[in-house]
């Protein structure tokens, strides 16, 4: 799994999406637009592009938390001054 890039969105509170990320899973698989959200909690979710009010894709517990933190610690690195770095 590769994370080709993070775009960070405007800061709104908990439970929100702090990026947009695009990953290729596999060599054959990519996923452009993905959310990188901090969820109520604390933590955080990868969630799939939406379509005609839908998800476009579903992954495991698993893929998910993996994608979320592999394109958080990029944010991280890439906006070291953004609120949400900061745990």
């Amino acid at each position: 799994m590769k994370i080709i890039e993070v775009r960070p969105e405007p800061q709104g509170g908990p439970g929100v999406t702090i990026a947009r990320f695009d990953v290729q899973v596999t060599p054959d698989v990519r996923f452009i637009n993905m959310k990188l959200v901090r969820t109520r909690e604390g933590g955080l979710r990868a969630y799939a592009p939406m379509a005609f009010g839908r998800s476009t894709a579903t992954f495991s517990a698993d893929l998910a938390e993996r994608m979320a933190n592999a394109a958080y610690e990029i944010f991280k690195r890439e906006n070291p001054d953004n609120a949400d770095c900061k745990e």
